[in-house]
């Protein structure tokens, strides 16, 4: 599995960012959990994946049920 944080738009006190979860194995995923460095950066909102923990450094982001399923090689 292998995850990416992208900043698509950035602004004085917020901006969006793109999560991608990709799964580059054999077996097709049925659930998924990602911990993700943000370097301080703080996130109120997501679309798509469900917030387990935070710190001041990392969020741990888990799936939710319309984006559990992840396909081999996709």
């Amino acid at each position: 599995m292998r995850c990416t944080l992208e900043t698509t738009n950035a602004w004085s006190g917020g901006g969006n960012v793109r999560l991608t979860v990709e799964n580059s194995g054999s077996i097709d995923l049925s659930a998924w959990t990602v911990s993700v460095t943000t370097n301080g950066v703080s996130f109120s909102r997501w679309s798509g994946a469900n917030v387990v923990s935070t710190s001041e450094t990392t969020i741990t982001l888990a799936d939710q049920d319309w984006t559990a399923a992840i396909s081999a090689g996709n």
